[in-house]
């Protein structure tokens, strides 16, 4: 199996139901977390013309370890890889998708929802090459 992880606290509904799923599945879970380049921490706030890619790296996989932090021990029968790529996330869950059996992704419930879903879930849910489940938060 593999989830999407965007690091943003409202997706904790989203990883849930992966680590649930994957316990009962008795599965591998991978973690993925894509960027492309540096995010804004501040509205307004410019971004940098260049930066630091390994620096810039290294704070997402830190990201993505704070996301999961604590479900290894709440879900410790799940076989847990950690995977941070430089890409956009619908390349990356779609990729993801040719080497599992289920991938999981959430999309908001805002005004997306009366809009259809987001961009990368609605990549993911024509190409991917696995079953998708799409958890609404």
């Amino acid at each position: 199996m593999a989830v999407g992880v965007t690091g943003h606290p409202d997706q904790e509904p989203v990883l849930d139901f992966a680590f649930r799923e994957a316990a009962l599945r008795h599965a591998g879970l991978r973690a993925v977390h894509a960027w492309t380049h540096p995010v804004a921490t501040a509205p307004g706030e410019m971004q940098p013309l260049v930066y630091d890619v390994d620096g810039v790296g290294a704070e997402e996989a830190r990201l993505l370890a704070e996301s999961i932090a604590g479900r290894r021990e709440n879900f410790p029968d799940v076989t847990l890889t950690e995977r941070v790529v430089r890409e956009h996330p619908a390349k990356a869950l779609i990729d993801a998708s040719a080497e599992t059996d289920l991938v999981v992704i959430g999309a908001h419930t805002g005004m997306s929802a009366w809009l259809g879903l987001g961009a990368t879930a609605h990549a993911v849910l024509h190409h991917a090459r696995a079953p998708v489940i799409v958890v609404r938060h």
